[in-house]
């Protein structure tokens, strides 16, 4: 087992608070507990057993652990105080060192940045404003939209609000830029968008359009796609297009100068020419043959 968890734990990051976001920290913190050290959690939510006490001349008193199970569970409780006052700010780190207890440590956290019932109810109401309020930006990627609209969503979700599959697919294809037109007309008018998940539109709608721009890139005066031997085709993460060991991207065809004509003509021997109507690759069956 040892072989298995020791990974997980390393790719563990513990969770630093943000204060306005403890619902989604709590969540996350718990995770974290689970991946390294779930009995951890335990002495969060549950509380350490008392201190070991015996009675001296009729007075009670408290004494160091001695058995393993004393020691254990003494171990168990100062690294989950230890660990909890780590994911705190650094400002907020000294104030509640003042807790001795992790159960107590917890408490006090929550109530200094989970509020009070009407806290979350304006909470609620801003995010509730700012998805409806959402839309993304010519100046950042699909991804960077995505995401966003994804946090927002989870941030409802955590404080009690539903929102319909559909109704979130929409929202996302609403708030692209219009560069997205064509490809957001399409899918508003799609029968399944009351059960596509948000990950299969947001991959639907990217994969074509990294296609495109690439096809649009390679694609000659007379519609032909060339491929060049000496580099290979593909797409940054951005979506814009690229090409390795091949000089002058996106030459201005009709207003070439000398040298990026001479430049072709170097290419020349090494470019193969495909029509756009013949496929690229071969059949299933011819690459298995």
């Amino acid at each position: 087992m040892e072989a298995v968890s020791s990974p997980m734990v390393a790719a563990a990051k513990l969770p630093v608070l943000n204060p306005g976001e403890f619902e989604l920290w709590k969540m996350r913190i718990e995770q974290y507990f689970l991946m390294t050290d779930y009995a951890l959690w335990e002495v969060i939510v549950n509380g350490d057993s008392p201190p070991p006490k015996r009675t001296v001349d009729g007075v009670e008193q408290t004494y160091p652990p001695t058995t393993a199970e004393e020691k254990l569970a003494r171990k168990n409780e100062l690294k989950a105080r230890g660990t909890l006052l780590m994911a705190l700010p650094n400002e907020h780190q000294l104030k509640f060192n003042t807790y001795k207890c992790a159960k107590t440590l917890m408490e006090a956290i929550e109530k200094r940045f989970g509020g009070n019932k009407e806290s979350k109810k304006t909470q609620k109401t801003l995010l509730k404003q700012q998805y409806e309020n959402f839309n993304g930006s010519s100046s950042e990627g699909l991804d960077q939209t995505y995401d966003r609209l994804q946090k927002l969503i989870s941030q409802l979700e955590i404080l009690g609000e539903t929102i319909s599959q559909e109704d979130m697919n929409l929202k996302f294809l609403r708030s692209l830029p219009s560069e997205w037109k064509t490809h957001t007309l399409i899918w508003r008018n799609k029968p399944d968008l009351d059960t596509l998940s948000m990950d299969d539109l947001y991959n639907n709608l990217i994969i074509p359009r990294r296609i495109q721009r690439i096809r649009e890139m390679y694609e000659t005066e007379d519609g032909a796609l060339t491929i060049y031997n000496g580099g290979m085709m593909g797409a940054d993460d951005d979506g814009e297009s690229s090409r390795d060991d091949v000089d002058g991207e996106d030459e201005d065809k009709e207003d070439k100068d000398e040298e990026e004509e001479e430049e072709h003509l170097a290419l020349a021997d090494s470019t193969t020419v495909i029509p756009v109507d013949e496929p690229i690759f071969p059949p299933e069956e011819q690459r298995a043959g």
